[in-house]
């Protein structure tokens, strides 16, 4: 089984975002780690990508029911820098292809792009 995780640097700490049982969990890497979970009750959850703005907002962005040779739907959960998700809580676009990934990026303005 194939599996990944994604670090980033935020503005006071490390982040990492893993699977764990199909789900994806997120937090501050340390002796203080706190973990989330982004993909709400979803069990199918594969390749997350995390991004942290100089603000120190949070996106979380993963493929779901991805499988060997099967694409998936991107989905992705924006939180602020307390950990208060933001707007509906997550969002969901169309297919991505087998044998890809997603990645969440910061950029300098403070908004976040997912390239896939």
């Amino acid at each position: 089984m194939r599996s990944t995780y994604s670090l980033a640097r935020g503005p006071r700490e490390f982040l990492g975002a893993w699977e764990t049982e199909g789900r994806i969990r997120y937090g501050t890497l340390g002796e203080d780690a706190a973990t989330r979970t982004a993909s709400g009750e979803s069990t199918q959850c594969k390749h997350p990508s995390i991004a942290c703005s100089a603000a120190g907002d949070v996106l979380v962005a993963w493929i779901e029911d991805m499988d060997w040779g099967k694409g998936g739907t991107l989905a992705w959960q924006l939180a602020d820098s307390a950990g208060k998700v933001l707007g509906s809580g997550r969002g969901e676009k169309g297919e991505v292809p087998p044998w890809s990934l997603v990645e969440a990026v910061a950029l300098p303005d403070g908004r976040f792009v997912i390239l896939e």
